[in-house]
């Protein structure tokens, strides 16, 4: 359910963010698609690294990496989805060519990438974490703002800063859709 409703939230700012920077509306999907799949690799990480209460060790953090690497992998299998494949693998990726898993930098990552790691960081610090409670979303805002150009690429904070004022409506009712989907039954 957490993967769920994280992955629902991702692509909700995904999409907000390929608008505000002009995609088409099929770039627009392959975006929508691939945020919503970004985290399908954590099948393949064990429960207990990722509802792991304290810090991860130096080996957990490895085998949580992984999941990017894992999803490429199901994805690619797919003709559809090769594209979405791509851009699930580098969402970890970094602008100073720090991030994982192949330590590919700046332009070398697909625009699409980048936007769901600014989408993803930005869910993972306003979301409550086994290990610690979510900040605010001004202290996101500002956390996204202070690694631009290191960690997260300049265009997409600069996307993300001006849907500012949008963005918490998106967000409340993206939580309205997921609470919806969570009151369905589940198929015997």
């Amino acid at each position: 359910p957490f993967t769920f409703s994280h992955s629902w939230r991702v692509a909700e700012v995904s999409v907000l963010l390929g608008k505000k920077m002009g995609f088409s509306p099929p770039r627009l999907a392959e975006l929508h698609h691939a945020a919503h799949l970004h985290d399908i690799g954590k099948i393949g990480v064990p429960d207990r690294v990722l509802l792991k209460e304290g810090p991860l060790t130096k080996d957990e953090y490895g085998e949580m990496q992984q999941h990017s690497e894992k999803g490429f992998s199901i994805l690619r299998r797919f003709p559809p989805l090769r594209d979405i494949a791509k851009m699930v693998l580098y969402h970890h990726e970094r602008m100073d060519g720090k991030g994982y898993p192949q330590g590919i930098s700046g332009e070398e990552i697909p625009l699409e990438s980048r936007i769901i790691g600014v989408a993803d960081a930005f869910d993972a610090i306003t979301s409550d974490r086994p290990y610690r409670k979510g900040r605010s979303l001004s202290e996101a805002f500002e956390e996204i703002q202070r690694h631009r150009g290191t960690q997260f690429c300049p265009k997409t904070v600069d996307a993300l800063l001006e849907l500012r004022q949008v963005l918490p409506e998106h967000l409340r009712r993206a939580d309205e859709e997921i609470r919806s989907f969570e009151k369905l039954p589940l198929l015997p």
